[in-house]
């Protein structure tokens, strides 16, 4: 339901902030003004979320003298107020450096803007994790910030584990943790560097499949399942960065059509033990790691799309015996759109699939063990996913037994919000 309410309240946001009287100007228009500070469009709230706990809106807003830079703030639901959380100046000393990989990853997410770019909230909504110069802050609500990492390299796709026990990070190709509570920081991995890396998206699963992560945490903080990919046989060519200051080149490995992909492999750690073990995705090692996902009950959810991109497979992994099960399989004579719509119910024992089978792109609801129960939507309207938009499913309320879910059901111009 949280997730429901956030649409709106960017739009509010947007709204609101625009209407200021600061943002109407007589000034003469050129093309100085064009590209200065503060910005035409008047301040913009970014990345607006409602916290777990339903009591904060917190968002990302531009400085009034560089709209470019963000800070992070929030609205008291209760106090009816909006206040600066972290003054991204104050924990900046000079210039952001960040490395090449981060740098990628912001342009493939079509991040622009630098200071505070993205957060996540504590599973219980009482703290938040930021990135900023390349280093990793938690702050709790109501309190000071702390600094996680402090080292030259850039810490990047950082994430609060599920049960808010640890925060896990990408450095120099490599996944670490560190323990929230006690500081103490573990290398998942050691072995990555050059061509291979692991827990990392490589470059056509961020650009052209919209997944931006290579590892995924279980739901109960035991396990995380990450890739390892090997980009050795990937040509590597020299890519060309335009700045205002000059041209660098830059070199990077870029599978071109018809040349060879990355070999992309998938562990599970359980971190209690440190046992690590392979997750088989077959002997044809040329496909896409397209989707992994959790369940509540620990199931690993994979999909896995043929390299033509005319078949994708959902698989489930059990975490016990590992045994893998193809649950379902989507097939097209042209090719399948891939989507974030895989949504588990009842803990784990159903699930919800988005399919574009029938001509239309409609959700489905479906035993754990693949049997199609029904179609929950259906007709010549269609659910809004799309692999870069997110998905089309917005929220779930299981006591009501509602699906919210944007999409084009009546008027093919006019996307809107659903329940059904």
């Amino acid at each position: 339901m949280i997730k429901i309410f956030s649409q709106f309240l960017t739009i509010i946001f947007l709204a609101v902030l625009s209407l200021h009287p600061s943002n109407i100007s007589a000034e003469k228009l050129t093309i100085d003004r064009l590209v200065a500070s503060p910005s035409l469009k008047g301040p913009i709230a970014q990345g607006v979320k409602l916290s777990p706990d339903g009591s904060r809106v917190t968002f990302l807003q531009g400085k009034v003298d560089n709209y470019e830079q963000q800070d992070l703030w929030e609205y008291n639901i209760a106090e009816g107020k909006k206040r600066l959380l972290v003054d991204s100046d104050s924990l900046l000393d000079g210039e952001e450096e960040l490395d090449e990989v981060e740098l990628a990853r912001r342009e493939r997410q079509r991040i622009y803007a630098s200071g505070i770019v993205e957060y996540d909230f504590s599973p219980d909504g009482k703290a938040l994790l930021f990135p900023l110069g390349g280093d990793l802050y938690y702050l709790p609500i109501g309190g000071e910030v702390r600094r996680l990492t402090q080292t030259t390299a850039t810490e990047t796709n950082a994430k609060i584990s599920p049960m808010g026990n640890y925060v896990s990070y990408i450095r120099e190709q490599n996944l670490y943790v560190i323990n929230i509570k006690t500081g103490t920081e573990r290398p998942i991995t050691i072995k990555g560097g050059d061509a291979i890396s692991f827990g990392m998206a490589d470059f056509a699963a961020q650009e052209e499949m919209y997944r931006f992560s290579g590892y995924w945490w279980s739901k109960d903080d035991s396990t995380i399942a990450f890739t390892r990919v090997d980009e050795s046989a990937v040509h590597l060519m020299q890519r060309y960065e335009i700045t205002g200051s000059g041209v660098t080149t830059i070199p990077q490995r870029y599978p071109f059509a018809g040349t060879a992909n990355p070999i992309v492999e998938l562990f599970a750690i359980n971190l209690k033990s440190s046992k690590v073990r392979e997750i088989d995705l077959g002997i044809d090692k040329d496909f896409y790691l397209a989707r992994v996902n959790y369940s509540p009950d620990g199931t690993l959810a994979i999909q896995k799309q043929s390299r033509d991109q005319k078949r994708l497979d959902l698989i489930f992994v059990d975490p016990q015996s590992f045994k893998q099960t193809t649950v379902l399989t989507e097939k097209s004579d042209i090719w399948i759109n891939l989507h974030s719509d895989l949504t588990f119910i009842d803990g784990g024992k159903r699930f919800i699939w988005t399919s574009e089978r029938s001509g239309f792109n409609h959700a489905y609801l479906y035993e754990k063990n693949g049997v199609l129960v029904r179609s929950i939507t259906s007709g010549k309207g269609i659910l809004s996913s799309t692999s870069r938009s997110g998905g089309a499913i917005r929220g779930i309320d299981e006591k009501a037994g509602y699906l919210y879910f944007t999409g084009w059901m009546e008027v093919p111009t006019e996307k809107h919000l659903y329940k059904v």
